[in-house]
């Protein structure tokens, strides 16, 4: 169960929400089993490295036909656009793990399913955004 369970539905939606409920845990001393949604969590928090907490935090909240709109008032094109391509990359490159999810039940089998899931693309994507924007990375 996440601590902050904004929506998901999406890779993105899905790491951001448990990058939140990491957080919160953290902060309030919860002891929770932080395992669910590894590499998605590790493209939320590299993401949240160049918007900021303080906009993820935001972020979390607003729906998603929304976070354009926010993201482009909050911190500009780019940015709305970074976060855009992340979120369809991540799309593209989970869909055939979440089509076979549920014909898979042993807990094993889950597991390797998972460990096909390929990011190498978004992290290229978030490595040549900071490349272009920001010298000191």
């Amino acid at each position: 169960m996440h601590i902050c369970g904004s929506q998901g539905g999406t890779p993105l939606e899905e790491g951001i929400n448990e990058l939140k409920t990491r957080e919160l845990a953290q902060k309030n001393n919860i002891k929770i089993a932080a395992y669910g949604y590894s590499k998605e969590v590790e493209i939320a928090k590299r993401l949240q490295q160049i918007i900021g907490k303080e906009v993820m935090d935001e972020l979390t909240f607003v729906s998603i036909p929304e976070k354009k709109i926010f993201l482009t008032d909050k911190l500009g094109d780019r940015e709305a656009e970074l976060y855009e391509l992340i979120s369809s990359k991540m799309i593209e490159k989970s869909v055939s793990y979440f089509d076979k999810l549920s014909q898979v039940n042993d807990p094993f089998e889950k597991a390797k399913l998972y460990e096909s899931v390929d990011y190498g693309e978004v992290y290229q994507i978030i490595d040549n955004y900071k490349r272009r924007n920001y010298s000191h990375y």
